[in-house]
């Protein structure tokens, strides 16, 4: 396996950073009935002929009208030919910022924390011109106007780790602390006020973890365990540093990343662990964290609410994460979650208020806008 240092969970497209798909917001796509239709379950057979049309290799867990459906095919590890299982863990991507995101609010709701404050409140040290402008609201909701200083010592990893596999954290030039890479990456000058733009950076999560490490005096593996996995009953999420090997990510069925088109890196982009850890999890385990949620056992109806309150319309997003209606349900609210990494991609979408859940993982570099569709049209299937 390829070396792969991770964190955050940030999303990388051919070597540079980029925003996970948008969750589309036209009429579902016309869903075509299976040739199987005699098979008792209308559900399964779907997935299972549109997974052999799309090349699917990975994991569709479907929760609709209380029946579970999961539906697995393809390998975990190209290279050794493991298979996926139903418990197969795959990185979280950028679904780790929702993550994070409950993270904060939980401690919020405890009164340990105020997303409003300016964020010299929390980090003193921080540049006071700006640590008193920016709240974690503006950093939750990528309106603060950081600059991506980021993206470009990102996008060149991959091919460093291709030409030099054996580079260390040091030759790479990612060898430091949290506190340190505030410094060198999160302490630009503003772009714009804050609150007056959308900006998809990735330097306002290491704000974000920092704050949370700050306050709690914990490690961001144990705020996530206490905060968000332990009350989901998320039991194989976790935070993982370094790299996705069995040892560190602390058990053996992992989702390893290929993607064949990628000359350079065909895996999982490597992405730096400076900042704290990134999160892994399966299907079953995002399926219980919408339920416990939405279900009101990790925020109160005040909190879940500001939570689930979209701040920039035309992104869709919230805080962490996107809140969306289809044009056909205008009226219907949904969790629309999306994470990558390199060949790795999941998307994860709840009906708030109902009992539609979907999920989809993929190792091999699969399109998130099919699996946005495939959602749609098996909810509207029947």
């Amino acid at each position: 396996m390829k070396l792969a240092i991770f964190a955050l969970g940030l999303s990388l497209s051919s070597g540079l950073v980029a925003c996970t798909t948008t969750p589309p917001h036209s009429e579902a796509s016309s869903a075509a009935q299976p040739a199987s239709t005699d098979q008792e379950d209308l559900v399964d057979a779907y997935v299972q002929e549109w997974m052999e049309a799309h090349d699917f290799n990975g994991i569709v867990l479907v929760q609709k009208n209380a029946d579970k459906h999961v539906i697995v095919d393809g390998v975990a590890d190209h290279e050794s030919g493991r298979p996926l299982t139903e418990d197969t863990v795959f990185q979280s991507g950028s679904i780790d910022k929702f993550f994070a995101s409950i993270a904060v609010f939980a401690l919020a709701e405890e009164g340990r924390l105020d997303i409003d404050a300016p964020i010299s409140t929390y980090l003193p040290d921080y540049r006071r011109d700006t640590g008193d402008r920016l709240t974690l609201k503006h950093l939750m909701a990528n309106r603060s106007g950081l600059p991506d200083t980021l993206g470009p010592i990102m996008g060149r990893l991959p091919m460093q780790l291709a030409q030099t596999p054996e580079a260390s954290l040091a030759d790479l030039g990612i060898d430091m602390s949290l506190a340190e890479a505030i410094e060198a990456y999160a302490s630009g000058d503003l772009k714009f006020e804050p609150g007056e733009s959308f900006d998809y950076v990735h330097t306002n999560w290491i704000l974000v973890h920092r704050i949370l490490e700050a306050v709690t005096g914990q490690p961001y593996a144990e705020i996530l365990e206490t905060h968000v996995f332990a009350p989901a009953g998320m039991t194989a999420s976790g935070v993982f540093s370094l790299n996705l090997e069995a040892d560190e990510a602390g058990t053996q069925d992992i989702a390893v990343g290929y993607d064949a088109d990628d000359s350079y890196y065909s895996g999982d982009f490597p992405i730096p662990a400076m900042i704290g850890g990134a999160t892994y999890t399966n299907a079953s385990d995002l399926m219980k964290l919408f339920d416990a949620l939405y279900g009101g056992r990790i925020l109160n109806a005040d909190f879940l609410q500001r939570f689930s309150t979209i701040t920039t319309d035309d992104e869709n997003y919230a805080y962490g994460g996107r809140v969306g209606t289809y044009e056909d349900d205008p009226l219907q609210l949904y969790s629309m979650q999306s994470g990558s990494n390199g060949a790795t991609n999941v998307v994860a979408i709840h009906e708030i208020g109902g009992e539609y859940t979907f999920i989809a993982m993929s190792n091999f570099a699969q399109s998130q806008d099919d699996m946005f569709a495939l959602s749609r049209s098996v909810e509207t299937l029947g």
